[in-house]
């Protein structure tokens, strides 16, 4: 039979939009936590401050940060970082069993 396709989740960043002479926003992730090497999604247009993050698959580590730039330069939002979820775990042991005993 076929393997299942693979768990995968979106993650859903919302931030807070603290400046009001940005260009644009960049969405960074890192594979990794603590996060390492940093690496651009995309970016969206000024006062947007939503991104979806799709495909990530599940029990891996990622790291966000959200950079605001404009002409004069750049500045990061603090990392955000999680563990995408995994639905695919053992099972929850049995309760203990009755035990009787019968002559024989």
């Amino acid at each position: 039979s076929a393997a299942p396709p693979p768990v995968t989740y979106r993650a859903d960043l919302l931030w807070p939009d603290n400046s009001d002479d940005e260009d644009g926003f960049r969405i960074e992730r890192s594979d990794t936590i603590p996060s390492s090497t940093w690496v651009i999604l995309g970016s969206v247009a000024p006062n947007v401050v939503t991104y979806a993050d799709p495909g990530l698959p599940s029990g891996t580590d990622r790291c966000w940060r959200i950079e605001a730039f404009n002409v004069a330069g750049a500045e990061a939002s603090p990392e955000t970082c999680g563990t995408v979820p995994n639905p695919v775990s053992p099972p929850n042991a049995p309760g203990a069993p009755e035990v009787t005993f019968t002559q024989e």
